[in-house]
């Protein structure tokens, strides 16, 4: 007997506003909303997220990540995080993924 999941969800990396109207249009149940897809993805714009919570029905999750490369942060970028996450959440936006 095949192993079954059980409350599957499909999420569906977006580096843009058009990458996630696909998404939705085609199936996905969330959207994680990057930017910076050159360096492993960064926090995106503000105005876009505005533009993808405005027009996706679907959940949206947005990456907190100030810089690619390695996930060691500064205090002055850990702050930035902080401060970005609490922007965030007055667009109502679902999570976050770092």
């Amino acid at each position: 007997m095949p192993y079954m999941v059980q409350n599957a969800q499909l999420e569906i990396a977006c580096f843009n506003l058009e990458s996630a109207l696909i998404a939705q249009e085609n199936g996905a149940d969330r959207v994680e909303l990057c930017a910076g897809i050159e360096v492993g993805g960064t926090t995106p714009n503000f105005e876009i997220v505005k533009q993808a919570r405005e027009k996706l029905a679907i959940d949206l999750y947005v990456m907190i990540r100030p810089k690619g490369g390695n996930f060691v942060y500064t205090d002055a970028e850990f702050q930035q995080m902080q401060a970005d996450i609490l922007a965030l959440k007055a667009l109502n936006v679902n999570g976050f993924i770092s």
